[in-house]
């Protein structure tokens, strides 16, 4: 793991000439991560550590089970936020936030970016980056928890300047087709409840499509948000909604009993944090208003984001 940080490093000094644009500071965990988002943990669905009631896990049964080697365990319900993937959101190809750089490709490799906005139709176009950043276990915290992946490391798992899909908005669709079926007026009408929904932080999950106020289709790196920091939230959230599809989003199931892969998104257990160009101290459901959080948040001339992913973690732990 340390050679893969160490030989990104290496490559974004390399390439610090060519793209002085995109410039930065390096990925520190205890001050780009807001710890307090793992807030509350609740133990068997009824105590519940930390003031972040915000976000409470809900009650239910404080006893659960699980098969293990075929044998039944059962054990108590333990649920918290899991610091696990970082997203990056750039108007720079190939820049790389966490590590405050960009990486030079291969050859005279031209994609999409600059992170266009278009003055008629306020619409954005940015790249990102998925990094598997499970902080839990590079920092061996909770280390008696038996869900977590305590032999994770630290990867780059997808580079959207090398997915054709995400650069144009038709190929999106043609590998998407039910785009079709929720990217209209009539299906956009229903993001409305969304909206109004996560701002009381109750997204709902049946409205699979909706990101807020936002589509996530098509899937592809345009965003239409009059707020520039929203519209980079909204593609973060694209983001997530983009893994799922290629099978490489992982989510705790909600019984405890560990990871399973996740095709279509369950927005309720995400949660996104801000922590560069401006930190922020919380971390938000995927659809958020803008016009609760994203004031002060774009300096001149930052134009490239970093989001760290809370993932919802329930475990169930006995013997």
């Amino acid at each position: 793991m340390r050679f893969r940080i160490l030989t990104l490093f290496v490559l974004c000094c390399l390439a610090s000439r060519a793209h002085a644009v995109c410039n930065g500071t390096f990925l520190n965990p205890v001050t780009d991560i807001a710890w307090e988002n793992i807030f509350p943990i609740s133990i068997g669905s009824v105590v519940e550590l930390g003031g972040n009631s915000k976000y409470s896990h809900g009650k239910g049964s404080p006893v659960c089970s699980c098969a293990r080697v075929g044998v039944p365990m059962v054990g108590v319900k333990v649920s918290m936020w899991e610091p696990a993937r970082i997203i990056d959101t750039v108007k720079d190809p190939f820049c790389m936030v966490p590590f405050g750089n960009t990486i030079a490709p291969a050859g005279n490799l031209t994609v999409k970016g600059a992170g266009s906005r278009d003055a008629k139709d306020s619409r954005q176009f940015n790249q990102f980056h998925w990094y598997i950043f499970p902080a839990l276990a590079l920092l061996d915290l909770f280390y008696d928890l038996p869900c977590v992946d305590y032999k994770k490391e630290f990867d780059v798992a997808l580079m959207t300047e090398l997915l054709l899909t995400w650069n144009n908005d038709q190929y999106s669709t043609i590998i998407n087709p039910e785009a079709l079926l929720v990217a209209n007026p009539i299906a956009q009408l229903a993001c409305m409840a969304d909206a109004t929904s996560v701002m009381f932080r109750r997204p709902i999950d049946q409205l699979f499509w909706c990101v807020g106020n936002h589509s996530v289709y098509p899937i592809a790196g345009t965003a239409e948000a009059s707020d520039p920091v929203e519209a980079h939230a909204a593609i973060a959230a694209k983001a997530i909604f983009q893994m799922g599809r290629l099978g490489l989003l992982w989510q705790y199931r909600s019984d405890g009993c560990g990871l399973t892969p996740s095709i279509m998104w369950t927005k309720s257990r995400w949660r996104m944090q801000l922590s560069k160009p401006v930190r922020a101290s919380q971390a938000r459901y995927p659809g958020a208003p803008g016009v609760l959080w994203t004031s002060l948040k774009h300096p001149p001339l930052s134009d490239n984001f970093m989001w760290m992913l809370f993932r919802k973690l329930d475990c169930c732990v006995g013997n």
